[in-house]
């Protein structure tokens, strides 16, 4: 039998196989606001 981690493991490999690696298509802008100090 096969235990769920390995047919977890298995079909997480076929995935990234398929599509390419972009978790974050997005560009890095976590903080869009200029960082203005506290007054």
């Amino acid at each position: 039998m096969v235990g769920l981690g390995d047919s977890y493991q298995l079909s997480v490999i076929s995935s990234q196989k398929k599509t390419p690696h972009t978790p974050h298509p997005t560009p890095h802008t976590p903080h869009p606001t200029p960082h203005n100090p506290p007054l």
